[in-house]
């Protein structure tokens, strides 16, 4: 880590190895000890809160959280503030403590403001940082007390301006699942408005315009993003009917499933197989389209 300098690079490793570890062993505070003026002990363990924060009070929706995990789910998210501060205080150029404290500022509900001001600190290091929007597509919507024109307003501009070629595009389908599947919470919604919703105009193209910057553009580099990136876009073109599109992006990643987005749906595996078969059998006659 210590010689991993590029932002999005840092933050992969440091979110997939505190995942890998699932827990916060008993090493992390002799790391830091020995280490009192580095960053890094600091910011693995913030990390390490992070995820055995979310581990214990589980994917449920709020109500049905029980007060046991919920307390856990507490503590640990502010020990995990604690020591993102204590990492963002002695490195001040490093955005990924202040990329993993805006899971904290979600789950603690401290509110969109300081959530974005997070974000905005993010930013000022490190614009179109991925794990940064990734976490604001979660905590910008209406389940935590924001709001879909937020998210789709940041969702334009990463279409107006971020660099072609970027992982950063993916943010755009991500958003567009995030309103899908609020149709099953939201009031003001029906199971009819789910099901058309990735057929309305507007929604095609605002997808097939992010696939273009990002996945399909010739600028694109694939790296830790790519399998992820190109699981967004597969599932959005199946929704959307693109079936040609659809494959393209799974015939590059193979079998390889990221739990995002494939877990919106209630078989994961089942719909993945299902939509690679719907695919390639339209194909085979003669359809690109549903």
């Amino acid at each position: 880590l210590a010689t991993t300098q590029d932002p999005e690079d840092r933050f992969f490793y440091v979110n997939q190895l505190s995942r890998a570890l699932g827990h916060r062993p008993e090493w992390v505070d002799e790391w830091r000890a020995a280490r009192p003026g580095s960053a890094l002990p600091a910011l693995f363990s913030g990390a390490l809160y992070v995820r055995s924060a979310w581990e214990a009070r589980g994917a449920l929706r709020g109500k049905y959280v029980t007060q046991d995990a919920a307390r856990l789910f507490h503590q640990r998210l502010v020990l995990a503030d604690r020591d993102l501060a204590a990492a963002a205080e002695l490195d001040r150029r490093d955005p990924t403590p202040h990329a993993e404290s805006i899971w904290v500022a979600l789950g603690l509900s401290l509110g969109q403001p300081e959530l974005h001001r997070r974000f905005t600190e993010v930013n000022r290091r490190h614009p179109w940082h991925c794990g940064a929007y990734r976490a604001v597509s979660q905590g910008g919507g209406p389940k935590w007390g924001g709001s879909f024109d937020t998210l789709f307003g940041l969702a334009q501009q990463v279409t107006d301006q971020a660099p072609e070629g970027h992982s950063v595009h993916a943010f755009v389908p991500t958003v567009h699942f995030e309103r899908w599947i609020y149709f099953g919470w939201g009031k003001d919604a029906t199971a009819a408005d789910r099901q058309g919703y990735f057929r309305t105009p507007h929604v095609r193209e605002q997808i097939n315009q992010a696939a273009q910057k990002s996945v399909v553009s010739p600028a694109y580099q694939p790296g830790h993003q790519a399998i992820s990136d190109r699981n967004m876009f597969s599932m959005a073109f199946w929704l959307l009917g693109d079936y040609r599109a659809q494959l393209e992006q799974m015939m590059l990643t193979g079998p390889v499933i990221t739990s995002v987005p494939w877990n919106y749906l209630s078989d994961p595996i089942g719909s993945y197989r299902e939509a690679w078969e719907e695919a390639a059998a339209a194909l085979a006659a003669g359809r690109r389209f549903r």
